[in-house]
């Protein structure tokens, strides 16, 4: 990703209070955590999304179910 796009986003982050910034020994290194609301939204968000995995597993069978797992596997070793 690119430098400026990246600290673009995390300055967002920080704006909109879901990340905090704690300090680091050394001045090059900037250290980021979620904040409480953060956290929030990223458990509510993951929640969804195990959510909806179980729907759409929910109508496969376990070979399919274990196909498609390996072929996502595999498209995430090439990403």
């Amino acid at each position: 990703m690119d430098k400026a796009i990246l600290s673009r986003v995390v300055s967002k982050l920080g704006k909109l209070g879901y990340i905090e910034f704690l300090k680091a020994n050394d001045k090059r290194e900037k250290i980021i955590t979620l904040s409480a609301k953060g956290k929030e939204v990223y458990f509510d968000a993951n929640f969804c999304i195990r959510q909806y995995e179980k729907e759409i597993l929910g109508i496969l069978n376990s070979q399919d179910q274990e196909k498609l797992l390996k072929l996502l596997d595999y498209i995430n070793k090439k990403i």
